[in-house]
């Protein structure tokens, strides 16, 4: 098989079997809290530590990544991630979720970036360059796996609320003994950037963020992760609880619409050459989507709406993930890069995490989704402003 194919094929095996045992509780983490008594507001409260664990756990988990190899990384984030569902296990308070979450965020920020960073360690040692169609094609599937996976847990959940818990830890402790054998039957090495080995490191070198494009990445971010997290952590107490769908039912819909977007993306990039294009459209869809949600009181029309804002999120998604990488590209420290990006962005979202928990003491649910919906649009604004500010700079000169 061509070194090509290869590691095509590595980048999304990483991923899917990661994401098929990480993501068991992805449907059903509000409605497990709920279950033991949690308010509302509070499970905004609890899944804000998930952040706060991402936010403490990139900037160290990019440097490692760099200095002692992504791989390691990977194995040690999908034990650190299961050692946060055996807390979720045995927790049946606030205090204890919330340890867990904490704990499950700094998993995610060890993960965060480094499939990416490895897979284009491998394009640089084997001096190729993989398609852009790779990255939608590597969301879909990662989605088809979160599909897979959250089918499987809202399954399990029925039967016994902790028995996605157990499916999520066996198969996490199984993936580092996947990852070592994948790699010895491929003859990849754990590739070391060694960046200045011979040199002692005088300071911290964040001169990247200086870059437009860095910049214009950690804004995108914010935009999107900030406005989608309240549809991330309420769908399911909104469309199971109050609007009485069935869990499964509307978990899959969520799911094949966040795949439908990641499969449109791979086929708008075939007649849209430009990357921001598509970025900013699907930004005003997914703006114009959460309005509808926050002022339609039909609950097929609202449905709808949300199957379309998933839509929306699978292109987004993939549309970010091409950003990160044609950023990275030429970059030495490309794990240290995706984690900054990821930082900044994270102490956004745990700020309107806790607005939210705020907000939900006076607003509905319903209301929520256009704070959610004005977020968006305040970001495009931004952006649309700052966008003729340069027209007129490129006039003057």
């Amino acid at each position: 098989m061509e070194n090509k194919k290869r590691i095509a094929i590595t980048f999304i095996v990483f991923t899917l079997f990661f994401t098929l045992f990480r993501s068991s509780m992805s449907g059903i983490f509000s409605l497990y809290y709920s279950n033991f008594g949690v308010i509302d507001n509070n499970i905004s409260l609890i899944k804000s530590f998930q952040n706060i664990g991402i936010l403490l756990g990139l900037l160290p988990a990019g440097y490692l990544a760099d200095k002692i190899g992504r791989v390691k990384i990977i194995i040690i984030s999908s034990v650190v991630i299961a050692s946060s569902f055996c807390i979720i296990l045995f927790s049946n308070d606030l205090i204890g979720f919330s340890l867990a979450e904490f704990l499950y965020g700094i998993g995610l920020a060890m993960n965060s970036g480094a499939v990416l960073a490895y897979t284009n360690d491998l394009e640089n040692h084997y001096n190729i360059r993989l398609e852009k169609k790779v990255m939608g094609r590597r969301t879909a599937l990662q989605n088809i796996a979160t599909l897979a996976g959250g089918n499987i847990g809202t399954s399990l959940f029925q039967i016994d609320n902790q028995f996605p818990l157990y499916f999520s830890i066996i198969g996490l402790l199984c993936y580092p003994l996947f990852i070592y054998g994948w790699i010895k039957y491929n003859d990849f090495s754990n590739l070391n950037p060694r960046i200045h080995k011979k040199r002692k490191l005088k300071s911290i070198d964040i001169s990247f963020l200086l870059k437009k494009n860095v910049l214009y990445a950690i804004f995108i971010s914010l935009c999107f992760e900030g406005a989608t997290q309240f549809v991330l952590v309420y769908w399911s107490i909104f469309y199971v609880n109050s609007l009485n769908f069935n869990l499964s039912t509307v978990f899959t819909l969520s799911m094949i619409s966040v795949v439908l977007g990641s499969e449109i993306y791979s086929q708008l990039t075939k007649s849209i050459k430009s990357n921001n294009r598509i970025l900013i459209g699907t930004l005003y869809i997914l703006s114009f989507s959460l309005f509808g949600m926050g002022i339609l009181e039909n609950r097929w029309l609202s449905i709808v709406l949300f199957a379309l804002v998933e839509v929306c999120i699978g292109i987004v998604s993939s549309s970010i993930l091409t950003l990160e990488s044609e950023i990275i590209t030429y970059e030495e420290k490309k794990s240290s890069i995706l984690a900054t990006i990821s930082f900044v962005t994270e102490i956004g979202v745990i700020s309107i995490l806790l607005i939210n928990k705020i907000l939900m003491r006076s607003l509905s649910l319903q209301n929520m989704f256009l704070v959610s919906s004005a977020f968006i649009a305040v970001g495009l604004l931004l952006i649309y402003i700052n966008h003729l500010k340069g027209k007129k700079r490129k006039e003057m000169i």
